[in-house]
């Protein structure tokens, strides 16, 4: 038989002091927001049998799920930090002197509840505290499903191919603000990721011979890297100098980004070379890019 509310009145609330049966303010909120009737609405729609031993009251099960997820706490823990807490138990419409419903009896109610009304509570807490202005509902922030894929790790033949695509982007963006009159420069995209895919067939190998040829394969790629840095530099100063003191404040933005995006691309081919020649410890190596 489904049950609401725990209508049974208790002696204890005449006789302990105020001070231990007081909510703090953010108990205090919730527990008026859960007493709309609303709430009760999706457990009579689903449930409401008159027959069989009374269950759970509903409103007990709200207010111990809220602390459930409000603090990460399993139904053993749950089950055990309410018996020990006042304050807790006079939340959650627990008697002083009855028992806190077993964690196995909460598993089996969640379980019996399901989803759907799971999903028509949150609803309606949304439509609440919209209305009572607890929250801006401009934004709602929701837990999406992800596929697994493999992680781009931060190799130095990566890191300059990447170099090479966003050094190009950022400078014929620079190239469109001023109007087409600096040209744009050569995109080396696609030999850098054909270099990328040899990388990656040569060291199927696994072999010495495949090691060295991993490393003639880099040299190429350090190659273009400098080539793309050379002309970005290039860019850069025909547009300081045509422009002069009249560069306004978003170019000087772009030609700041794309001068750290250099700077931090020159340290990447450095530290390239270094591994290259043998060195593999390097301090402070750098593993992204701006």
């Amino acid at each position: 038989m489904l049950r609401l509310r725990n209508e049974q009145l208790t002696i204890w609330d005449s006789i302990l002091p105020k001070e231990v049966l007081e909510l703090s303010p953010e108990l205090k909120t919730v527990d008026r927001l859960l007493d709309d009737e609303r709430f009760m609405e999706p457990f009579l729609s689903h449930w409401n049998i008159r027959i069989g031993r009374p269950t759970v009251p509903v409103e007990t099960y709200l207010r111990l799920m809220f602390l459930k997820f409000c603090y990460g706490f399993g139904y053993e823990t749950l089950v055990s930090e309410v018996s020990d807490s006042i304050k807790w138990r006079r939340f959650c419409r627990v008697d002083l002197d009855a028992l806190v419903p077993h964690s196995t009896t909460l598993i089996k109610l969640s379980q019996k509840y399901g989803d759907e009304i799971i999903e028509d509570l949150n609803k309606k807490l949304v439509t609440k505290a919209s209305q009572e202005q607890m929250t801006r509902n401009r934004r709602l922030r929701t837990d999406t499903t992800v596929t697994e894929s493999n992680v781009h790790y931060p190799t130095d033949a990566h890191l300059l191919a990447d170099a090479v695509k966003t050094i190009t982007r950022q400078a014929n963006r620079l190239c469109d603000q001023v109007s087409g009159t600096v040209p744009k420069m050569r995109n080396r995209f696609r030999s850098t990721k054909k270099r990328i895919l040899e990388i990656g067939k040569t060291l199927k190998r696994r072999s010495h011979e495949a090691v060295q040829e991993v490393r003639n394969i880099t040299d190429k790629l350090v190659d273009k890297a400098i080539e793309t840095i050379s002309d970005a530099h290039r860019i850069m100063d025909k547009v300081e100098e045509t422009w002069g003191e009249q560069i306004s404040p978003a170019l000087k933005n772009t030609i700041e980004k794309l001068d750290k995006l250099i700077h931090t691309t020159d340290k990447i081919v450095n530290q390239t070379l270094q591994v290259n020649s043998g060195k593999t410890h390097i301090p402070q190596r750098v593993i992204r890019l701006p």
